[in-house]
């Protein structure tokens, strides 16, 4: 197995050199970068983990943490965010959180399992978290390790916030349900005390209320983020003396699930009932009918996310003309809204 010193000999360098190019390659010149590269190819070398810890002090390791991997959305943006760090030479570990206690910044039970790892990683990138606690806490628990937040808002408390208006996005759903003409419009949303949920439904409550239609509760539901709570919700509006004739759900599944309450029930879609989603999963434009939903450029964020917290470990400049924190939510219109939409074009893409 070569080691450092085989490869100083190949490339004619110092292990000196060579070492400072494993520590950062930026560090050395174009042509020295060159000829470490040719020789680590050629001798199949493998730097020690351990070695690369010691001399660098750090560990090749960041954390994602995440409110759940249930939601099919999480579980797309952290392979998008493992696949980028893997181009950097990063391993990435998941973990996920319910919540921050409130009190004297005391971490929950759950939260404390993990967090000798944290300790062990060089850097945090926190998505979409459900309490506005979990970066305060991490940031008091854990002063050095740089913190990048997916979010919706800006926290003082990340070193970089890649914000996406969330609200707005439901807003923006909402609205464009009742200009094509409905008017009782149903919502479906995840958990109340989720942080997100809150956000995404004052955009339903804002869009209802600037255009005058009646807020009904019984037309209200929230629920785990699973199929089910679509299902459910949908029952419950069902059972009401009026019927919705539109419902926004604040994730895909949750429309999937509405979408075969329907199904079931014989309720056309959209012809009884529009039904809107939330992230534009895969699944979105495969379904049937497929999904009206809002599209987050999930990939761009969490590419960008691994981007800025590389640059931040490594102690690298980061350009602002090159950052763009601040994404946007957009409509993406199908079948479960307007039967016109030519799926196969989706399929096809």
């Amino acid at each position: 197995m070569a080691v450092i010193k085989d490869v100083a000999e190949t490339a004619g360098l110092s292990v000196s050199v060579v070492s400072k190019y494993l520590k950062n390659p930026d560090s050395v010149r174009p042509d020295t970068k060159t000829r470490i590269e040719k020789a680590i190819k050629e001798l199949n070398y493998v730097p020690s983990a351990q070695a690369q810890s010691l001399r660098t002090g750090r560990t090749g390791m960041i954390a994602v943490i995440s409110p759940n991997v249930t939601n099919p959305f999480f579980a797309e943006l952290f392979s998008i965010i493992q696949s980028q760090a893997a181009k950097v030479g990063y391993i990435v570990v998941l973990q996920t959180i319910s919540s921050i206690k409130k009190t004297n910044d005391e971490p929950n039970e759950r939260f404390s399992t993990f967090s000798s790892l944290i300790r062990h990683v060089d850097g945090i990138i926190v998505c979409f978290p459900d309490d506005d606690n979990v970066i305060s806490f991490l940031r008091h628990q854990w002063k050095k390790q740089p913190i990048v937040a997916l979010n919706w808002k800006a926290d003082k408390k990340a070193d970089i916030n890649l914000l996406v208006d969330v609200e707005e996005g439901i807003y923006k759903i909402t609205n464009y349900l009742i200009s094509i003409g409905r008017k009782s419009i149903g919502y479906i949303g995840a958990p109340e005390d989720s942080v997100t949920s809150r956000s995404k439904k004052n955009g339903y409550l804002r869009a209802m209320e600037e255009n005058r239609l009646e807020i009904r509760p019984d037309f209200i539901f929230h629920g785990p983020y699973n199929v089910e709570t679509g299902y459910f919700g949908t029952q419950n509006m069902y059972q009401s003396s009026e019927r919705p004739d539109a419902i926004v759900t604040e994730a895909d599944i949750f429309a999937f699930g509405s979408i075969k309450y329907c199904h079931q029930n014989r309720i056309k879609t959209p012809d009884d009932v529009a039904v809107t989603g939330f992230d534009d999963l895969p699944m979105a434009a495969m379904s049937h009918p497929s999904l009206t939903t809002i599209s987050l450029p999930i990939k761009d964020m969490g590419k960008q996310a691994v981007e800025c917290l590389y640059s931040l470990i490594f102690k690298k400049e980061i350009d602002p003309s090159g950052l763009n924190p601040d994404y946007r939510a957009q409509i993406v219109i199908r079948q479960s809204t307007d039967l016109n939409y030519d799926s196969v074009n989706d399929i096809r893409r």
